[in-house]
């Protein structure tokens, strides 16, 4: 079961912190004690998505939302595809907060409107000329190509001098689709061998650990994992915690 082990790993990493509490419920299901107490691990993002989650929400990002939406408007009036009252209340909540959770049944353009948070995020930083690092993920290949293959499209029109980079990490042992190269060229796809990795991928992975422009990256959880310990011959817990992404959008999609 690699997965767990990969899990196992990651947990371990972001270790036991100061703010976390054991939920009772979780220790009588899997047999665990209570008696375990708060630790002094360093707190990470990922550590307060986990225990701070309403505090985490309710703290505000710096973007200023306005002129963004203002420049999204009018690209969308170009290819006539724009968001409605929803979706905008959905795009502003994403880019205004620094969590938020987005619900909705098959068909009511959940994509769509995940390209359009992205879209706004690129456009921000391009405006304001910061670098960004932003991670589109899910867990299969297939949800993460429903927003990345168009995103390299809507890009080129709403950016045509293409102030950035658009990224596809795959396992080495997935068949690379031939549509990519043909259909997409400027998205740049990585097959990944944890054990020696490429000059390609050592390169990519030079780029997020010293940010510069703007990297957009699609990658299923289980290469990101493989990344964080890419070319260590002993995987160790604190590999697995990473500073690498500006923003993260995780689709839950079960394509």
């Amino acid at each position: 079961d690699f997965l767990t082990k990969k899990v196992q790993l990651t947990l371990l990493g972001i270790g036991n912190p100061p703010y976390a509490v054991n939920d009772p419920k979780t220790c009588q299901a899997l047999g665990l004690s209570l008696s375990t107490q708060p630790g002094n691990s360093p707190v990470t993002p990922a550590a307060e998505i986990l225990w701070q989650t309403p505090i985490v929400y309710s703290q505000l990002t710096n973007r200023s939302i306005s002129p963004i939406r203002n420049e999204l408007e009018v690209y969308f009036s170009k290819i006539k595809k724009g968001l409605d009252a929803s979706q905008w209340a959905a795009w502003q909540e994403a880019l205004s907060r620094r969590f938020s959770l987005i619900w909705g049944p098959p068909g009511t353009g959940k994509s769509h409107t995940l390209r359009a948070i992205v879209l706004g995020a690129v456009l921000d930083a391009h405006l304001n000329r910061q670098p960004l690092r932003l991670l589109i993920t899910a867990n299969t290949y297939n949800a993460i190509d429903n927003v990345l293959l168009e995103l390299e499209k809507e890009l080129k029109i709403l950016l045509p001098t293409k102030p950035y980079s658009l990224y596809r990490i795959q396992s080495k042992w997935n068949p690379i689709p031939e549509e990519i190269g043909l259909k997409y060229p400027d998205l740049i796809n990585l097959p990944l061998n944890k054990a020696t990795p490429s000059a390609d991928i050592i390169s990519f992975l030079e780029r997020l650990n010293e940010p510069s422009g703007i990297l957009i990256v699609g990658c299923p959880p289980q290469q990101l994992h493989n990344l964080s310990v890419a070319g260590k011959n002993n995987e160790r817990p604190k590999d697995t915690i990473k500073s690498w992404f500006d923003l993260i959008i995780l689709d839950e999609a079960s394509q």
